[in-house]
């Protein structure tokens, strides 16, 4: 039922995010299921997003929820597909199993899933020898801010 909330009028929506989030890593599975079922968008706003904002409140103790992000990053043209490697960067440590996925996405013709690329990759802390290479080389970036996000 939370979860389903989730997708309603604003108040209800941030007391069910709110009792996810309490409810922590309990309520990964329920908003996975509700990330790979629903259609992508309402509005203007991806769905799949709401279901990942709460997981990115709940941070490691969702990592979970690291094979389906995976899965989202794998598929180019997802509407969460940002939203699925800012949330890998909350999850943190845990989510290094993603580093070459993030790595790859780090020549994305978007800046925007470079510079979230680079950010995740700083988050998560890896210390995987390419993974460093490729922030050194995203320095060189002609994003701004997918530079800054390399060094972070």
């Amino acid at each position: 039922m939370l979860v389903q909330d989730l997708h309603r009028a604003h108040r209800v929506h941030k007391e069910a995010e709110h009792n996810l989030v309490a409810a922590g890593a309990a309520s990964v599975p329920f908003l996975l299921k509700d990330i790979k079922s629903r259609k992508y968008y309402k509005g203007m706003y991806p769905i799949c997003a709401l279901g990942m904002d709460v997981i990115k409140k709940i941070g490691p103790k969702a990592n979970e929820a690291v094979p389906v992000l995976i899965e989202i990053l794998n598929h180019k043209d997802h509407p969460c597909i940002s939203e699925a490697i800012e949330t890998l960067g909350f999850i943190g440590h845990s989510a290094e199993i993603a580093t070459p996925n993030l790595i790859n996405l780090l020549s994305s013709s978007s800046s925007l899933i470079r510079s979230a690329a680079a950010e995740s990759l700083g988050k998560i802390g890896t210390t995987n020898k390419k993974a460093m290479r490729a922030l050194i080389v995203a320095l060189n970036d002609s994003n701004g801010l997918t530079k800054i996000n390399a060094v972070m």
